[in-house]
């Protein structure tokens, strides 16, 4: 009952995540055609981009880039002319590049102050950005499912990074957030599945809802608590090398942060924690040693390629909550292999678990 209970609890989860991001995604495309229209101001091309004059009459947004869609390496002029005046480039509008899929990085000049909503959305060819110093505002959904970027330095004096900015960033590694940082949205890194660690720094005051679901591990410098509310897999911890751990003790292993491949579990290690090799798609072969007595729910959800578990542990002393159907390969396929004296015991009470076991 406590699995299923966990697992209708985590079906909600990710049924209201999906809910909010519809509606937002609604109100988004909504508030973004009111606002175009509400601001007015001139248009014109340059170079085949479009700019909207600003109020000031100094500078301009970048508004969309006009015919052929861009491909390969794009640098954003800092400047741009239109009958002899020229105007200073402050401002990367809604859906600029959206859906840009032959993208592949994009150059911003020094003299942007704002990056607004999905300006480079879908855009899921596009491996690197460079975002100057100037940059104060990241706004929503900005680099929303850009699937093929690596790795992004958000640059001090950015503020607010805005709601669902990096969500589905599957490839980004590594995020720098800067010091000056004061609040993150909703979803702001959900599903960056490749993301192993973030910091997150003393200044912040506000995180949203699953704002690193999915997210491996947090160093948390901020006086934030509520680390189930944002998603992530373990919060602060001692890191040893692939793995980090509840305490210098390194009894209770939180999340495994390596590249996978082929993993033994250290022997100091007794508690094998909730989601501890979550979506750890690259996992081939996991030994796990005698030390071990307890793995918590969802430790290994989603390892859909690892063939083989060495499993030392003597069952008399040995808890496994590890029943859904998600866990390892479907339909049993990954071997668990076990000594033989314990091979009995484990086909009895660990019928559930989606393994099938096996004689050392």
């Amino acid at each position: 009952m406590e699995e299923l209970s966990t697992f209708n609890k985590n079906s909600t989860r990710e049924s209201n995540l999906s809910t909010l991001l519809a509606a937002f995604i609604t109100l988004l495309i909504v508030t973004s055609s009111t606002s175009a229209r509400a601001d007015g101001g001139d248009t014109f091309v340059s170079d085949n981009l479009q700019y909207k004059i600003n109020g000031n009459g100094k500078t301009v947004t970048l508004l969309r880039y006009e015919g052929n869609e861009p491909s390969g390496s794009v640098t954003i002029p800092a400047t741009a002319t239109n009958g002899g005046n020229e105007y200073r480039v402050t401002s990367i509008g809604d859906y600029a590049f959206y859906k840009c899929t032959g993208l592949t990085s994009v150059t911003i000049p020094e003299g942007v102050t704002s990056i607004r909503n999905y300006a480079f959305g879908d855009c899921e060819n596009l491996t690197s950005v460079t975002i100057p110093e100037s940059v104060t505002s990241i706004g929503n959904q900005v680099f929303y499912e850009c699937t093929s970027l690596t790795s992004v330095t958000i640059p001090e004096g950015v503020t607010n990074i805005g709601e669902f900015a990096f969500y589905g960033c599957t490839s980004l590694t590594s995020v720098t957030i800067p010091e000056s940082v004061t609040s993150i949205g909703n979803g702001a890194f959900n599903y960056c599945t490749s993301l192993t660690s973030v910091t997150i720094p003393e200044k912040v005051t506000a995180i949203g809802y699953d704002a690193f679901s999915m997210v491996k591990h947090i160093i948390n410098k901020s006086k934030c608590t509520d680390a189930d509310h944002w998603g992530a897999i373990a919060e602060n911890g001692i890191v040893d090398e692939d793995f980090v751990y509840q305490d210098d003790k390194k009894t209770k292993l939180l999340v495994y942060i390596g590249k996978g491949g082929k993993v033994t579990i250290p022997e100091s290690v007794t508690a094998i924690g909730k989601k501890a090799f979550y979506y750890c798609t690259s996992l081939t072969s996991v030994t796990i040693p005698e030390s071990v007595t307890s793995i918590e729910y969802d430790a290994y959800y989603n390892c859909t390629n690892i063939d083989n578990v060495y499993l030392y542990a003597n069952p008399d002393n040995f808890a496994w909550n590890e029943e859904g159907k998600d866990d390892f390969k479907k339909s049993g396929e990954t071997k668990c292999h076990v000594l033989s004296e314990y091979y009995d015991k484990y086909v009895q009470n660990y019928a559930g678990v989606n393994v099938t076991f096996e004689k050392l």
